[in-house]
């Protein structure tokens, strides 16, 4: 892997995984553009614990405040949203997998396309409620559903609570701090399938860099368009992504 390929990567990683476009959908099409293999599963795990670094930069006081009060609804909340996220993908553990070949990539976008206009345009009469464990259980299954690549994790839990009802600042705090659990977890799973041989130090550490930063700047920008409920802007992008890979998909070949 080149330096230009762990920056771009690196950038790419950090933004989509907290714009609501998906990173997993995003990094599946990059690296199907380079000719990135699986030995660069380790590259993978790293960009996206870069990209957790700006998470705790951004949330550490509400973070902080979770540690200090375990019983609260929202650090409960957390728990049952990522409960049922494991579940989930116990259950369909295999399909997900299956799924970053990228057949499904293109059906995954336009699926996070259609939640965020939905959500946008939606307007539910008891907006500004607290995250219940009920709120959370729907999260954790919307969550679910973003394991597979096309569909954004950030996005789906977003929409999942304001089609709820819930308060705007709450959820998108929310969702933010939802994604430790997650990506700590994908992250366990996937570094078990290492193999730590060649390892091109130098790229991951840019790489891990860049993820950062990028998801620093992703989650500020996040936090503005929440405020304003502007997410379908992210959907007419999607759609348009979706049909330039239905279309090298079904005629042209050149990257699928």
């Amino acid at each position: 892997m080149s330096i230009i390929e762990a920056i771009v990567l690196g950038i790419v990683q950090g933004l989509t995984e907290f714009l609501p476009v998906s990173s997993s959908g995003h990094l599946v099409l990059l690296q199907k553009i380079f000719g990135i293999t699986e030995a660069n599963l380790f590259f993978t795990v790293m960009l996206h614990l870069g990209s957790l670094i700006a998470v705790f930069v951004v949330f550490y006081k509400d973070i902080w405040e979770l540690v200090k009060h375990p019983l609260s609804d929202e650090f409960k909340g957390i728990i049952v949203a990522t409960l049922i996220t494991g579940v989930m993908y116990l259950i369909l553990g295999k399909i997900i997998n299956d799924s970053y070949s990228g057949s499904f990539l293109a059906w995954g976008f336009l699926y996070t396309a259609f939640l965020l206009y939905l959500v946008t345009n939606y307007r539910n009469k008891k907006r500004g409620q607290d995250i219940t464990i009920g709120r959370a259980s729907f999260i954790g299954f919307m969550q679910g559903i973003a394991m597979f690549p096309g569909v954004s994790r950030s996005g789906s839990t977003i929409a999942g609570g304001l089609l709820t009802g819930v308060n705007k600042e709450k959820i998108s705090k929310f969702s933010f701090i939802l994604s430790i659990p997650a990506i700590l977890a994908g992250a366990a799973k996937e570094v078990t399938e290492v193999t730590f041989e060649n390892i091109p130090w130098t790229a991951v550490i840019i790489g891990v860099i860049c993820a950062a930063v990028s998801g620093y700047l992703a989650i500020r920008f996040m936090l503005a368009i929440i405020k304003r409920q502007k997410l379908s802007y992210f959907s007419y992008y999607l759609v348009i992504l979706a049909l330039f890979i239905l279309a090298d998909q079904y005629f042209f070949h050149m990257v699928f």
